[in-house]
């Protein structure tokens, strides 16, 4: 109960002007600053919490073709998420996407 939050908060097109920056807002000003091209590739969204949906909103506005997994969510949280990115699988535990990234880095 002792914690202090510190929130950048970042010019919107909204009448006030200021919103909170979200994982979506960093995610569009990595690519923009490091070149990513993420509007020319495939996109690989991880998360667990509703503070990454701003994060696979962005992603999908960049590629359609983006797939995400979210682990433990919950049904809330599944259904948001299934709006955003119909490609998406749900996981129960962390392992399980620990042991998918080990097989999408072998080489095919």
């Amino acid at each position: 109960g002792l914690d202090i939050e510190i929130i950048l908060t970042v010019q919107s097109g909204e009448k006030d002007g200021l919103k909170d920056f979200d994982k979506g807002d960093a995610l569009r000003f990595i690519n923009a600053d490091a070149g990513l091209g993420l509007e020319k590739s495939k996109n690989f969204i991880c998360g667990d919490t509703a503070s990454d949906l701003p994060m696979l909103e962005a992603a999908t506005q960049f590629s359609e073709d983006t797939w995400s997994v979210f682990v433990n969510a919950r049904d809330s949280l599944k259904d948001k998420a299934k709006k955003i990115c119909p490609n998406i699988l749900f996981i129960e535990k962390p392992d399980i996407l620990v042991s998918i990234l080990n097989e999408l880095s072998k080489p095919s």
